[in-house]
């Protein structure tokens, strides 16, 4: 309801975003683990300063790599840090195994209350708003969340400068 009515307030800084890339891994591995997957992190040794809002952008990952470990039965769970590189922008991906999501679905799943229609994903318990909200706070900040999925073979969450 705040995001509808604009008063989410988002206020964007340089930050360091391996730092909230660990801090998420840290928050969400005993939920893999309970799981029995794994959760990795990929984060480079140096630095990669974002101009984002870091509470807004934690939560997008925590709701990203909430879901990729809901619908992950076997395998794991990889979050993956690319810095700026010449003129390509920083980008995150959470990478699942899980049971991927239909082409039909991908263009969808980002309103409020929609879920997949795979069958291995109805059954999950769940409203269809964490990538709901997830998309609306990268709108705030300017950036986009793609997907790119096919059933059977996992799923892949890009975050970045829209």
């Amino acid at each position: 309801a705040k995001i509808e009515s604009g008063k989410v307030e988002i206020s964007p800084q340089t930050i360091d975003c391996r730092s909230v890339l660990e801090e998420v891994v840290q928050s969400m591995r005993p939920m893999a683990e309970q799981k029995g997957i794994t959760l990795e992190a990929d984060v480079p040794a140096t630095g990669c300063l974002v101009t984002a809002d870091r509470r807004a952008l934690g939560q997008i990952l925590i709701n990203l790599v909430h879901n990729a470990i809901k619908f992950t039965d076997s395998g794991g769970v990889r979050i993956g840090l690319t810095p700026p590189d010449h003129d390509l922008p920083w980008s995150v991906a959470v990478v699942d195994t899980g049971p991927g999501i239909d082409p039909g679905d991908q263009g969808r799943i980002f309103g409020a209350f929609e879920r997949s229609s795979n069958g291995e994903r109805e059954s999950a318990e769940g409203t269809g708003l964490w990538l709901y909200i997830s998309h609306k706070l990268a709108e705030l900040m300017g950036m986009c969340i793609a997907v790119d999925s096919r059933p059977g073979h996992g799923s892949v969450f890009r975050i970045g400068p829209g």
